[in-house]
């Protein structure tokens, strides 16, 4: 990390720092450590199961959108 970015996230943080949080964050902290643990866990659920429909498939993240399957049907 260079000098000139250390000096920008330490400008970010004081900035940060004199804003007030919005309110969904002030809510997410308030929250019981358990169920934010619980979110996470589901959240990466989530992402394993898209990933494993994707290989099952052969379904490419590709940035044009068009269907490319490995074996065509």
């Amino acid at each position: 990390m260079t000098k000139k970015e250390k000096a920008d996230r330490k400008r970010e943080r004081r900035e940060m720092a004199e804003q007030t949080p919005d309110q969904k964050a002030r809510d997410w902290f308030k929250r019981p450590a358990g169920v934010q643990v619980m979110i996470r866990a589901q959240a990466e659920q989530i992402r394993d199961t898209n990933k494993y429909v994707a290989e099952k498939y052969g379904i490419r993240g590709d940035a044009d959108g068009q269907d490319r399957r490995e074996d065509s049907e």
